[in-house]
């Protein structure tokens, strides 16, 4: 991630990951993302916030998910 991206519900920074989604190579810097799995929704989130559960886009009017 170039800049830090705000969890929408805390604000901090420290606990958000990108979201990998389909099969990871398994050298995936986890302090940076989070395996999401292969299934994936129409419109998937970007990112988690470990500390929230909260997934989310990264848009200006995110759009959450639990």
């Amino acid at each position: 991630m170039a800049r830090s991206t705000k969890c929408p519900v805390c604000l901090k920074t420290e606990h958000v990951r990108k979201i990998l989604w389909g099969m990871p190579s398994g050298d995936e810097d986890l302090e940076k993302f989070y395996i999401g799995g292969c299934l994936m929704e129409e419109n998937p989130a970007k990112y988690i916030c470990l500390a929230c559960d909260i997934r989310f886009s990264g848009r200006k009017n995110n759009e959450l998910s639990h």
